[in-house]
């Protein structure tokens, strides 16, 4: 199973009770994020984008950690190839 997440979080969100299952089941499991989730906060002084993209990249190895533990996760940061908003 491929879950496609616009960036990381998402794929927690939106699929974390299908990941878990398809893991339980023996599903071979792969998360994609498009995006590292950097524009989320644009300016922010909190989350600067460096910040926020380790942040963001380890919460999304701890929820493959915890929903499937097999899964591969893919981080192919396209955000660094967008043009800002």
């Amino acid at each position: 199973m491929v879950i496609l997440a616009p960036h990381p979080d998402d794929e927690t969100l939106g699929c974390g009770a299908l990941l878990f299952d398809a893991a339980a089941r023996g599903t071979p499991c792969h998360v994609i994020c498009v995006t590292d989730g950097t524009r989320s906060h644009p300016g922010s002084r909190r989350w600067p984008a460096p910040v926020l993209a380790a942040t963001r990249a380890a919460e999304l190895r701890a929820a493959c950690a915890i929903l499937a533990p097999a899964a591969r996760g893919h981080l192919p940061w396209l955000s660094r190839l967008c043009r800002p908003r």
